[in-house]
């Protein structure tokens, strides 16, 4: 063979790229597996730091003026008279049974509590993915066409200064702005109309949608560009 000829190598002896099947199931079921020891550590420093917190809940819930008989009745039946690692034991079989406890607060079990406010906070969370979403295609679009101009520079510079800035910072610049000076939007509510919802929820969600924009636009533009 001469230098400079060329080397056809056989299709069926090319390297073949694609993942096997059987390393594409097993990378999907590692990975809800790895999050078992994540969620009992979450669950350990939980309960925790509760037991750390200062205070008896016993005593808050009965008022001052319970009897100590109330106080030992209650902690029996909470179980809270039981050792520290029996108490985890029945509060991690509790959550998996979807058994939240009582709540002090609102003198009730904690999942009505929940429950209750399931729905507004999908409608947040789904509010704030329409607004990150409309936001990061404008900005995206608009920087892969601009690219290498003062526009497409700006907009880079706001997404890498908007990843370091965290969320309530954003919220309170936004309520101090368009709630307590200009007085467009109201500071807290949601009414039993959508349109009212998308009225008191639209800065929360803003905040939401401001906090992905800009990792989101970041991964569009370069897809973009490459396309």
């Amino acid at each position: 063979m001469r230098d400079g000829d060329e080397i056809f190598v056989p299709v069926s002896h090319r390297f073949d790229t694609r993942i096997p099947t059987m390393n594409r199931f097993s990378f999907v079921l590692r990975r809800p597996i790895q999050l078992i020891p994540v969620l009992l550590g979450i669950s350990v420093i939980t309960f925790l730091l509760l037991q750390m917190t200062p205070g008896d809940p016993v005593r808050l819930m009965l008022g001052p003026k319970a009897s100590q008989e109330a106080i030992e009745f209650v902690r029996a039946r909470y179980g809270l008279d039981q050792p520290i690692p029996v108490q985890y034991f029945y509060y991690v079989l509790n959550c998996l049974r979807g058994d939240f406890g009582q709540s002090i607060a609102f003198r009730g079990p904690v999942s009505g509590v929940i429950a209750a406010r399931i729905a507004p906070t999908v409608f947040l969370i789904l509010y704030g993915l329409v607004i990150s979403l409309l936001l990061t295609f404008a900005l995206a679009v608009t920087a892969a066409r601009q690219r290498g101009r003062w526009i497409d520079h700006l907009i880079r510079l706001v997404c890498v200064a908007g990843v370091g800035v965290p969320s309530y910072f954003v919220g309170l610049l936004l309520i101090m702005g368009f709630c307590l000076r200009l007085k467009i939007f109201p500071v807290s509510g949601y009414g039993p109309t959508f349109f009212n919802n998308l009225w008191h929820l639209f800065l929360p969600a803003l905040t939401i949608g401001i906090g992905v924009t800009p990792i989101l636009a970041r991964n569009l533009r370069a897809t973009f560009i490459q396309q």
